[in-house]
């Protein structure tokens, strides 16, 4: 039919074929009545009217969200620095804002709770540190030899006690600033420390390996877990070796009686003291709660292992890139 259409007619022809010579060709206008005038301009409106919507719901989501997610993080760092001074903006919404508000009055008066604890044990070091060195004075004038003895080994786990108690307390560890030392060294000084009092432990590991931590606070951590295989076991063993995915693993064993698995979960409270022979004698039990919170601090773990053949095996795993809390 394309042989037929007429070059001067419209876009719109109709064209019926009559025979071979003939056909009947027709224009066909096509006019735009009201719904096709009106559709064009409403349908355009409603395009500009739902981007708009769409832009002002993503700035009003922002507007709460923003907010939100800062009070999430002042909320995170509040609960691993205490005493950091940054203040919460009041900003968004008024029930954020009053979050904001509610949080920073927290903080202020958690600080200054802090403050009064660490005012109260300075207050009982002095106030009981005092008269045991008094009265250690005086015990040692004691002639008679046993009784001297049993007074002199009351009043010294009564200090051990009182050090033990405020060393959990204290919070001058969780703000030491951190340093980069070489593992291998600062393992070796521990154990020779240990030595030097007449107990056998030893290192194993590699001769060289620095690493980023804060060095007393993990330096009173390893400590306590050797402390505490000393008392139980013969023979002590710390080990450094690099673990899975860059985990750097230090691990106290030794070959005393070993911990009950119903009980490996329970020695991390504080003030817990196993009814066995690993019992933490002249003390309050809190040798491994403090380990324990001080790894975790370097953003690490800490698990009770049993030993081979036999006795105990603590394993304190930092990650490569300590989180410093």
């Amino acid at each position: 039919m394309e042989d037929l259409r007429h070059p001067a007619g419209s876009s719109s022809q109709v064209i019926v074929r009559l025979d071979e010579g003939h056909a009947l060709m027709a224009d066909v206008a096509v006019k735009g009545g009201l719904w096709s005038t009106l559709l064009r301009p409403v349908a355009g409106g409603a395009i500009i009217l739902l981007i708009s919507m769409l832009l002002l719901s993503v700035y009003a989501v922002r507007w709460v969200i923003a907010p939100l997610a800062e009070v999430a993080r002042a909320a995170t760092s509040f609960g691993r620095s205490p005493r950091t001074s940054k203040v919460l903006r009041r900003r968004g919404p008024r029930e954020i804002a009053q979050v904001a508000d509610a949080l920073n009055d927290m903080r202020t008066r958690i600080a200054a709770l802090l403050d009064d604890r660490t005012r109260m044990l300075a207050a009982i070091s002095h106030d009981l540190r005092t008269p045991l060195t008094r009265l250690r004075l005086r015990s040692e004038r004691v002639r008679e030899d046993a009784l001297r003895t049993a007074m002199l080994g009351d009043i010294a786990k009564m200090t051990r006690m009182i050090n033990e108690t405020l060393e959990y307390l204290r919070e001058d560890a969780r703000t030491e600033a951190a340093s980069c030392i070489d593992l291998p060294s600062f393992l070796q000084t521990i154990c020779s420390d240990f030595t030097d009092t007449g107990h056998a432990v030893s290192y194993a590991g590699p001769a060289r390996l620095p690493y980023v931590c804060r060095p007393r606070a993990l330096s009173r951590a390893v400590t306590n877990v050797v402390e505490n295989a000393v008392k139980h076991g013969s023979l002590v063993a710390v080990t450094l070796r690099r673990a899975e995915a860059d985990h750097i693993e230090i691990a106290v064993a030794d070959d005393g009686p070993g911990i009950p698995p119903a009980l490996r979960d329970k020695v991390f409270k504080p003030f817990f003291k196993a009814d066995s022979a690993r019992q933490d004698s002249g003390g309050f039990g809190l040798g491994l709660s403090i380990a324990q919170d001080i790894v975790k601090r370097h953003g690490g773990s800490i698990a009770l292992k049993p030993g081979e053949p036999s006795g105990l095996l603590v394993s304190m795993l930092l990650p490569p890139t300590p989180v410093l809390a």
